[in-house]
């Protein structure tokens, strides 16, 4: 799935609403939203290229998360939002800027599944992403956009390529289980040899492999501190679990 590695933005805001029929044009040019047919089977994929989306087995949260620019962790519904999934097909013109697209998809979400939802900040379990005491162990990678890449045996994950400590923190959100926000003040792209045992699916073949915590001391020179922390979440007020027909 899909992570298009978002950082999670810490807003100190107060809470407003902001309705999602509120922002329905501009449209896409054709748009095909239904349930998928085997719930759990058939994997997930969410596919964006210049003039399209194609996503396939994908819960609604994701599909809030991409057109809100959060999160999945941010959004908060009903259960099926994160379970239920959906196929997703869209047609927009090339050159269509990114913030527009989002509002495309934003405009479509209230017309399929007549989503509302609106802004409010809330204080939630996270993680701060920091340096190590006696320094880091990466090197700054070549300029250029970043390029990794997560890979998983039966030893554990290893993540292997250039990253920016933003991006870093958004793919940290998953393995660790609640928002990282990046405290570490690098800019740029770094090198990075990330290996091991995420904690809910420990190696298979007996090895012991790090934890995520100790991995990021010892390989890199990050840590990863608990706190709490004020983050934006977007708040489902009403949304319906069978799209309106094509």
């Amino acid at each position: 799935m899909r992570s298009q590695y978002v950082q999670i933005a810490i807003l100190l805001a107060a809470s407003h609403q902001l309705p999602a029929q509120s922002e329905r044009t501009p449209e896409f040019d054709a748009a095909s939203v239904k349930a998928h047919p085997a719930k759990g089977a058939g994997g997930t994929m969410m596919r964006e290229t210049p003039g399209s989306l194609n996503y396939i087995g994908v819960p609604l949260m994701s599909v809030i998360a991409r057109a809100y620019g959060v999160e999945g962790l941010q959004i908060v519904g009903p259960s099926w939002v994160y379970a239920d999934p959906y196929d997703i097909k869209t047609a927009y013109p090339l050159g269509t800027p990114p913030a527009q697209m989002q509002l495309m998809l934003r405009g479509l979400l209230a017309d399929r599944f007549h989503l509302t939802v609106h802004h409010e900040t809330r204080q939630i379990p996270a993680f701060a992403l920091s340096i190590e005491k006696r320094g880091i162990k990466m090197r700054v990678a070549e300029s250029g956009p970043p390029s990794y890449r997560p890979t998983r045996d039966a030893v554990g994950t290893h993540v292997r390529g250039s990253i920016t400590m933003p991006n870093l923190a958004a793919y940290l959100t998953y393995q660790a289980g609640a928002p990282v926000v990046d405290r570490t003040g690098l800019d740029g792209l770094y090198e990075i040899k990330l290996d091991f045992a995420p904690a809910q699916n420990p190696p298979t073949d007996g090895s012991e492999s790090p934890s995520l915590f100790t991995a990021l001391q010892e390989q890199l020179g990050l840590r990863l501190d608990s706190q709490k922390a004020p983050f934006d979440m977007i708040v489902i007020d009403h949304a319906e679990k069978f799209p309106t027909e094509n």
